[in-house]
């Protein structure tokens, strides 16, 4: 996206990607989350459809981050069985 953080050179690229360093990554989400003005954009279509795949950090969240907010969507929704527990 034109102007985001990810794309004004603060961190190398890699530092967005699935394979960067704990460290990266943490720092990455970090500037995404405080200064970048394409967050809210970005976290929209990181969570968009299933079909929509983005590795590393998008939207100030990991991919473990979107897969929780995605399984509990579909959850909320009625589109996963919820797991009783005996």
């Amino acid at each position: 996206m034109d102007g985001a953080a990810c794309s004004s050179g603060i961190l190398p690229a890699e530092a967005w990607d699935t394979g960067a360093s704990k460290e990266d990554q943490a720092l990455a989400r970090a500037i995404c989350r405080a200064a970048c003005p394409c967050l809210r954009q970005c976290r929209q279509y990181a969570l968009g459809p299933s079909g929509v795949s983005v590795g590393g950090i998008a939207g100030g969240l990991s991919e473990g981050e979107r897969q929780v907010i995605r399984r509990n969507r579909k959850q909320a929704a009625g589109g996963l069985p919820c797991i009783k527990r005996p």
